[in-house]
């Protein structure tokens, strides 16, 4: 079976549920907010199994053009280098593999990402791009009793940027 990514539309205050458009508040201000569970899982000989997940919220500026801002959530491989993710023999994507392997054992990173993007409001295809930055390190012993305490930690942070791509059909 080819792998699975599934976008589950969540509203943290949810109180109204309005069809095919995911929880949301009522009110103009309210639908500017958005929040999204993005899993990522594999289905390959052992069966399915949830490999990581983003946690995003989205504020919307104006028609699609979007800020986010989340947790991303899972192996190293699938987070911020793509190293170890392989599909198929080669290194890379490719469209119409059925399974998706690589390292899945590699060290769980939880990192923070800033975003912006753009999602089109089409009724049956749609289409999301977003670009941004996932911080990396541990910034273990951040202080402001001191410049260079704060300096030093700083530096042990490592930024990495994230480009997406997306491409949905709805109905």
């Amino acid at each position: 079976m080819r792998h699975l990514a599934a976008a589950l539309l969540l509203s943290t205050w949810g109180s109204m549920v309005l069809a095919a458009d995911g929880l949301r508040l009522p009110g103009a201000e309210a639908s500017r907010w958005q929040g999204r569970v993005q899993l990522l899982s594999s289905d390959d000989l052992h069966g399915s199994r949830v490999l990581g997940a983003h946690l995003l919220g989205d504020y919307y500026l104006s028609d699609g053009l979007r800020l986010s801002g989340g947790l991303m959530v899972g192996p190293m491989a699938l987070l911020g280098s793509g190293a170890g993710l392989t599909l198929g023999s080669r290194p890379g994507i490719a469209l119409g593999q059925q399974s998706l392997r690589g390292q899945f054992d590699s060290p769980s990173l939880r990192q923070p990402y800033l975003g912006m993007g753009y999602s089109s409001q089409g009724e049956a295809w749609r289409f999301s791009a977003d670009l941004g930055v996932a911080m990396r390190g541990t910034g273990a012993g951040l202080s402001l009793r001191s410049m260079d305490a704060l300096d030093a930690s700083l530096r042990g942070l490592q930024f990495t940027p994230v480009l997406q791509f997306g491409l949905s059909y709805r109905f």
